[in-house]
């Protein structure tokens, strides 16, 4: 599956909700239930002087590897290197802000902190675990009202990424105390980077559907002369007003992302997978289920509670790599 296929089917779903159902031009789309997914980021804009305060929870669980769409066994990974990574566990606290200058305008700071663990065996049965955590990179995205009419809306967000997130990490492995962590164990990408991104909403009195295709393009090599692959992102989802205050969603999300250009000179290739810089990329395909509490004038006014779970249902890896088992998304929003 290549991304404009994704493309056309994902604004093939938002396009065949809104064709079946009628504008209300006095209601909109933030209605209980109405907001997109708690997974993603950067769905609206506000009204001129409005403020929106955000923090997303974000955890994944990584296991057992994989090349293409083959599951490997450990002795097939460690016929090739010296060690196998066997279970990878992530958390991302996401602490979001959005201000709005102008009715067409509205600007979002996303700042990440992040802990990693992943555990790995030798070709010997040792057994151990490395870990990280601390900030990862701060991005700034306009998010810019380029059509609307009725309930439904199109913006771009042309954003950029700080290197905030260490590509220095270390810690203690098999060859010693004090060794450098792979790629997937650092924080950041170590270079700026654009993360642009297209969103369509829209909305009825009981239903409302999106699309985002998006894109993280690297701009040049860090100072340990690589860069991560570039990613696209592309995600589609519906959404219905179970009642007052809740609501639910099916999301699709396909992503896919490239090898690491250049290579850390501090990291030996034959060591373990995730120190390859070329076998770093693959696609995957996710289902993502969600639940939003809204409040209302009379119960918890203006908070939003949502969670959203996704499960792979495709996914090729230049690997060995650790493939996705699940992801977890909580969130909580406040406008002010």
């Amino acid at each position: 599956m290549k991304p404009t296929f994704f493309l056309a089917a994902a604004f093939g779903l938002a396009g065949s909700a809104a064709a079946s159902q009628h504008d209300h031009a006095n209601h909109t789309h933030h209605h209980s239930g109405g907001a997109a997914p708690i997974g993603v980021m950067g769905d609206h804009a506000h009204q001129s002087g409005d403020f929106m305060f955000s923090y997303r929870g974000m955890f994944m669980q990584m296991k057992t590897n994989r090349s293409g769409t083959s599951r490997l066994e450990t002795a097939q990974v460690t016929r090739d290197f010296m060690v196998a990574p066997l279970e990878m566990r992530m958390q991302m606290h996401m602490f979001g802000a959005m201000w709005a200058p102008h009715k067409r305008v509205t600007l979002m700071t996303m700042i990440p902190y992040k802990r990693i663990a992943m555990d790995h065996i030798n070709r010997m049965g040792r057994t151990f675990t490395t870990w990280s955590n601390g900030l990862g990179d701060v991005s700034l995205t306009p998010l810019i009202t380029v059509w609307s009419s009725g309930n439904h809306r199109l913006q771009f967000n042309p954003g950029i990424s700080a290197p905030t997130g260490s590509i220095d990490k270390r810690g203690g492995t098999l060859m010693g105390p004090d060794q450098k962590l792979p790629y997937p164990m650092q924080l950041g990408s170590g270079t700026p980077d654009i993360r642009a991104a297209l969103s369509y909403s829209g909305a009825s009195e009981w239903w409302h559907w999106g699309a985002q295709p998006g894109a993280t393009v690297r701009l040049g090599r860090n100072k340990h002369d690589y860069r991560l692959g570039n990613r696209f992102k592309g995600t589609a989802w519906l959404g219905r007003k179970l009642d007052e205050v809740l609501g639910a969603s099916l999301r699709a999300t396909w992503e896919e992302w490239g090898d690491i250009k250049g290579h850390d000179s501090e990291l030996t290739r034959t060591m373990v997978p995730t120190a390859e810089a070329g076998l770093r990329a693959g696609e995957r395909l996710d289902m993502s289920i969600g639940v939003s509490l809204e409040g209302t004038e009379k119960i918890l006014k203006d908070h939003r509670f949502a969670f959203e779970a996704g499960f792979p249902v495709y996914q090729y890896l230049d690997g060995p790599q650790l493939e996705t088992d699940w992801t977890l998304t909580i969130g909580y929003q406040y406008p002010f």
